[in-house]
Formats: C-alpha cells, structure tokens, sequence
C-alpha cells in the first residue's frame, strides 16, 4: 500500500511537471503579448532562496533546522530547476518562430523571463517533496529499528548488574564487601538503607522474601471435603503443618 502511494504520488509530480512545461511554453510563445513583470534577476534569486528556506523550515523538517535534510532538498531543488529549465528551453526553441537559440532559451527559461522563473521556483518544492519525504521516511525507519535494538539490549542486561558497575559508586569498600558475604536477607535490607541507591537498583541487588504458604487455608478446606471419621486425624494432621508454617515464618 505505501509502495503504491508513493508510485501515485511520483506519476501526479509527472502530470504537474508536464502541466508547469506547458503552461511556461504558452507564455513564452505570447511574447510581448502579455504584460512583463519588471523585477531584477538578483531580486527574484534572492525571492527564490528566501522561499525555498520558508518551504524547508515550516513543511519539510517539522520546524527545526535539520541539516542533512535540507542540504539534499537544496540539492534536489537546483536539480530540479535545471531539469525544467532545460525542458523548457526545448520546448522554447521547438515553438520560437524567431529563430531562438537553445542558450538563449535556456536562459529566458532559467531566470530571463520573470514569470517563467516565479512559477519554476513556487513548483519546484512541490516536485521534490515526495522523494525528500521518501528519504526522510527511511531515515526514520533506520533510526527506530536501531533504538528497538538498543532497548532490546538495555532489557537483557537490566535483569544483571554486574558487581564492578555497582562499585563504581561512592561508596566505602568495606560495606560493599559486607553485602556481598552475607546472605541474611534482613542485614543485606539494613546496608541497603544506607547506601544511596535508586529504589529501582535497591530491588533488583535485593533478595526477594518468600512468602509462607497459606497451609491453613487450604487444610480447612481438605477438612470440610473429609468424612466424618476421618476429620479427627486430619486436625492432627493440620496442627502440624501449622507448627511447620510457623517455623518457616520465623526462619524468614
């Protein structure tokens, strides 16, 4: 579907390509017939830039001064114009019943006649926006799949920190090398809360407590499913599970 839209995109660009030709041969072959617009070359160049630049910052980079980005629309925009410029001069040479060189209709075609150049200049932005907004696209899909990279990288690596990563810290060798030979839960919580850490690293270096299993809840109910003769061995049964679960607590 987006290999279909950017083909209809690129054949309407043609359509308007052929269309500005014409309508530049039209004028051109009018001659003196229309009336002519007096304004200096060096003005209308300076028009172009300062339009190019007002098309590059509002429609091509989102508002921002993207550099790569607006060297190559700059560079497609003078390619373009030359191309057109080069048609046209064509198109004038084949049309002229005054025996016009192609020089001197390319010329009238680049920046001679000003209205061919003020209508060559507005249209070149829109010829070129498919193959910029093209190579714009791509550079965002190659710049996503590198992050998507990165964070599949960060997230196998945050399960693990290394302790050489965690010594980089200020923090006094002797308390890490109390961490890192014990193994009671509550006395690795006790340096934990003094040692300045995230709360994110606290829980990743922290031991997790098990919690006791519900033996009671679960004798309770076996109980209700037994018969009646058989209920009396199971509450024996039950009281010393609930010794055993109370050792476990008090071992935790």
């Amino acid at each position: 579907m987006v290999k279909s839209t950017q083909y209809i995109s690129y054949f309407l660009n043609f359509i308007l390509l052929i269309f500005i030709i014409a309508i530049c041969g039209a004028l051109f072959s009018l001659g003196d017939r229309i009336p002519d617009i007096e304004i200096p070359a060096l003005l209308r160049i300076i028009m172009e830039c300062v339009f190019y630049f007002i098309v590059l910052f509002l429609f091509y980079s989102d508002r921002r001064l993207d550099i790569d980005i607006w060297v190559r629309s700059l560079l497609l925009f003078l390619i373009l114009r030359i191309f057109m410029s080069l048609a046209n001069g064509i198109v004038f040479t084949v049309m002229s019943t005054d025996g016009v060189s192609f020089p001197e209709a390319f010329r009238s075609a680049l920046y001679g006649n000003p209205i061919i150049h003020i209508i060559q200049f507005l249209a070149t932005p829109f010829l070129a926006f498919p193959v910029v907004f093209g190579y714009a696209k791509a550079q965002s899909e190659k710049e996503l799949e590198e992050f998507a990279e990165f964070e599949e990288e960060e997230a196998l690596a945050v399960d693990y920190i290394p302790p050489g990563q965690i010594k980089e810290q200020t923090i006094p060798m002797r308390i890490w090398e109390q961490f890192f030979q014990t193994e009671n839960a509550e006395e690795i919580q006790a340096l934990l809360d003094g040692i300045k850490l995230s709360a994110y690293t606290k829980q990743l270096v922290m031991p997790k407590k098990e919690e006791p299993k519900q033996i009671s809840d679960i004798g309770e109910l076996l109980k209700d499913l037994l018969p009646p003769e058989e209920q009396e061995g199971a509450e024996v049964q039950m009281e010393e599970l609930s010794e055993m679960e109370e050792v476990q607590t008090e071992e935790v």
